[in-house]
């Protein structure tokens, strides 16, 4: 009989297991005593089950479970083939879930693993990702075993499935394939047979090579089969956080306006946040045609839903929006804002309205559906008591924050990652200073390059961008003519995202082509802010 752990002491007592200097290297791998009913050479699609971990030739990609759970059936579907019956399969994919469900297979003794989205319940939607039996595999599965037991959770040596009492936050690298041999005409999306209820998809990653541990302040490597050589799935650090298609960076260019205008699919939407919130609303989107990277999803949000309702009007009862956006749910749109990239929502995904996502329609000005045209243009302001993070939040964002880009050319998208720095959302700054030359008239509204303080003590340098036909861009407009500078110190309250203008002159520095970098290039001075208005009050005395 397993020990039971008490659950405050499992996270203690799992990371003191494993974060030994060089990961179980004191002891030898061990495996569950198993034999397949069904021999190798019969398993369907066996050779495609039995991959070798980090073949070169692959290409390596995000997902998420989201992603996998909406990924589209094969155009053709074989139970015997031996070679990929889709595009996916010939890559590999990293994706964070929560561990919820392992099960021994009995005819192949494969480690069967169920993951939800990262912080799902038990019952939501869960996709397989799968570890094979086998001399390649023996020390993941030997780490899953051990990671299991100091989770106070059994002994996979002992019993054949666990179904967990508390999920563990893991991440996978490993192979797409469709689990042909469970297809169901009457299910095609979740098939028959395959894993608990919950498992809504019969698209699988196996096989699994590489697992990381996401319980504590760090990702921890619990086990991880090398590549054949030098190459990407050796290294977790060699990941990115996020991707943007090569096409998204040349829409926005071939715009040349700060307000760009995608066709949407909308679905569900949020509530309407309070003030002290942010006063908006989330409306998921799908862009129509590709993707415009990853995580997939598009999120919407018009400003200050709280304050104003659908004629206009500043009034305390907004609720008839929920009305407008519940008839929009289902129809493709046309949606026109300011093309936010950030990563505030990467992972963590809190429900149907604010799936895993970075890229934001944020503020969004107009959303036209056909014969509806839902203009938010004089909606974009500030208001007293609107929420902003801290003053040494804001500090540690813009100074302490990198990043680096690098292009894919299997999936012909830049991948990023990201480092340093505790940011957030919503932000006060002062400015101090804007050279009247560092103003630019730009399509949908100005920017500056402007020295500001985050905390009423040190001063940066930071890109700003104002909307028309707010008043904040008339503002800036105007500093764009003062010869001698501000008259005085004017406190702003914005938007943080990441400045596809610094972004362009990497991957397409002006009068050369579109870059195709192979190794992390850093983004100097990655962080814009996007003005909403004027701050009513400094907040450098909260802290």
């Amino acid at each position: 009989m397993a020990t039971i752990v008490p659950k405050k002491y499992r996270l203690s007592i799992l990371l003191n297991v494993l974060a030994c200097g060089c990961l179980f290297c004191c002891r030898s791998w061990a495996d569950v005593t198993c034999a397949p009913t069904t021999l190798i050479g019969n398993q369907s699609r066996t050779d495609m089950k039995h991959r070798g971990p980090g073949l070169q030739s692959v290409s390596l990609n995000q997902t998420s479970v989201t992603d996998m759970l909406n990924w589209s059936n094969p155009a053709t579907i074989s139970r015997t083939s031996n070679s990929p019956i889709d595009p996916r399969e010939n890559q590999a994919f990293t994706m964070k879930g929560d561990l919820w469900r392992v099960k021994i297979e009995g005819n192949d003794c494969d480690f069967h693993l169920e993951l939800s989205t990262p912080g799902d319940s038990s019952g939501a939607d869960r996709v397989i990702v799968e570890i094979p039996q086998g001399s390649n595999f023996v020390q993941i599965r030997d780490s899953l075993i051990q990671a299991l037991i100091a989770a106070g959770e059994g002994d996979l040596r002992h019993r054949t499935t666990i179904d967990l009492s508390q999920s563990i936050p893991i991440q996978v690298t490993g192979f797409a394939f469709f689990d042909a041999f469970h297809y169901s005409r009457a299910n095609p999306k979740r098939g028959h047979g395959h894993g608990t209820a919950m498992v809504g998809t019969i698209w699988e990653l196996h096989p699994v090579w590489q697992l990381v541990l996401l319980t504590g302040p760090q990702p921890l490597l619990v086990a991880g089969v090398p590549a054949t050589g030098p190459g990407p799935f050796s290294d977790p650090q060699n990941i990115s956080d996020f991707t943007v298609a090569k096409s998204f960076f040349e829409k926005l260019e071939n715009a040349r306006s700060i307000k760009a205008t995608f066709d949407l699919n909308l679905g569900v939407h949020s509530s309407i946040h309070p003030l002290k919130s942010d006063c908006e609303m989330h409306v998921v989107g799908k862009a129509v045609g590709p993707d415009l990277g990853w995580p997939s999803a598009v999120v919407v949000e018009p400003p200050n839903l709280c304050q104003f309702d659908p004629e206009g009007n500043e009034t305390q009862d907004t609720s008839s929006w929920l009305s407008v956006f519940d008839d929009l749910s289902g129809k493709q749109c046309k949606v026109t804002g300011f093309p936010r990239i950030f990563t505030e929502h990467a992972t963590g995904a809190a429900g149907a309205s604010n799936p895993n996502h970075v890229f934001e329609i944020h503020p969004a000005l107009l959303i036209n559906c056909g014969d509806q045209n839902i203009s938010f243009d004089n909606f974009l302001k500030v208001f007293p008591g609107m929420r902003a993070i801290s003053p040494s939040t804001t500090s540690s964002c813009i100074t302490e924050r990198k990043l680096e880009v690098r292009f894919n050319k299997d999936t012909q998208q830049y991948e990023f990652r990201e480092s340093g720095g505790r940011c957030g959302n919503f932000a006060v700054i002062e400015v101090e200073a804007i050279n009247p030359k560092w103003v630019y008239s730009v399509g949908g509204g100005h920017s500056a390059i402007a020295r500001v303080s985050p905390d009423g003590g040190t001063t940066v340098t930071l890109k700003l961008y104002t909307l028309s036909p707010s008043s904040i861009d008339s503002w800036l407009a105007a500093a764009g003519t003062q010869t001698s500078g501000l008259a005085s110190p004017k406190l702003l309250h914005g938007l943080f995202t990441y400045d596809y203008y610094s972004i362009e002159r990497v991957v397409h520095p002006r009068g050369k082509d579109w870059q195709a970098i192979s190794d992390w290039t850093p983004v100097p001075f990655p962080l814009a802010l996007v003005i909403f208005g004027e701050a009513d009050a400094a907040p450098w005395g909260e802290e």
